[in-house]
C-alpha cells in the first residue's frame, strides 16, 4: 500500500555480549529506562504525523466541497454533506487536542513522571491509537464524500488513507499498544 522501501524483518541477539565501552548507559537500569523513554518519545512523534495527514485531508475535502456543485448549490451546502464535514472537524480537534495535551503532560516529568514510566508508555500508545484512528476516519470520510474522484490518485486523498495506515501499524502496531495499555491499567501478564 505505500511503504514499499521499507524493509522488516527478525532480528535474533542469541549469546550476545555487549563491552561496557559500548553500552548506552553506564548502568544497565539506566540502559533499560533509555529503550523505555525511547519508545515513548517515538510514539509520540508518531502520533503528530497522522494529524498533519488529517489537515491535508482536511486542505483537500474543504477545496472539493467549496467547488463541487450539486443540485445547483455547492456540496458543502447539503444536509447529510454538512454532517460529515463536521466530523471531519471535530475528529481533527480531538486528535489535536489529544495529542497536545499528551505532549504537554510528557514535557512535564516533574508533575506527571519521567517518559520510560509504565503510565507514560500506555498514555502515549493510547495517544498514537486514538490520534491514527481519528485520521482513518477523517481521510475515510473525505474519500467516502469525493467518491470515484478520492479513490482516484488525482483526488489526492486515495494517498492520504494510504499513509494513514502506516501510522496505525508504525512503532509496533495498535495490538502492541492496546497490550501495553492493558498491562497497565488491568495488570494483564499476557504477551
Amino acid at each position: 500500500m505505500g511503504a514499499s522501501v521499507d524493509t522488516n524483518g527478525d532480528i535474533w541477539f542469541d549469546n550476545v555480549r555487549v563491552p561496557k565501552e559500548n553500552r548506552a548507559q553506564a548502568d544497565p537500569e539506566d540502559d533499560v529506562k533509555s529503550v523505555l523513554a525511547n519508545i515513548a518519545i517515538g510514539r509520540l512523534t508518531s502520533a503528530a504525523f497522522p494529524l498533519g495527514v488529517m489537515k491535508r485531508a482536511y486542505e483537500v475535502i474543504k477545496e472539493y466541497v467549496d467547488h463541487r456543485e450539486i443540485a445547483g448549490k455547492p456540496m458543502k451546502e447539503h444536509g447529510v454533506i454538512v454532517h460529515e464535514l463536521g466530523q471531519i472537524a471535530s475528529d481533527i480537534l480531538n486528535a489535536e487536542g489529544y495529542l497536545y495535551y499528551v505532549a504537554d503532560r510528557m514535557d512535564h516529568p516533574d508533575v506527571y513522571g519521567f517518559p520510560w514510566e509504565m503510565k507514560n508508555i500506555a498514555i502515549v500508545s493510547a495517544c498514537q491509537n486514538t490520534v491514527s484512528n481519528l485520521g482513518w476516519s477523517v481521510a475515510n470520510r473525505a474519500l467516502d464524500l469525493m467518491g470515484s474522484h478520492g479513490y482516484s490518485k488525482e483526488g489526492k486523498i486515495e494517498k492520504l488513507l494510504r499513509d494513514m495506515k502506516i501510522t496505525q501499524i508504525v512503532v509496533g502496531g495498535q495490538m502492541l499498544r492496546l497490550t501495553e495499555l492493558a498491562r497497565y491499567y488491568f495488570g494483564t501478564e499476557t504477551i
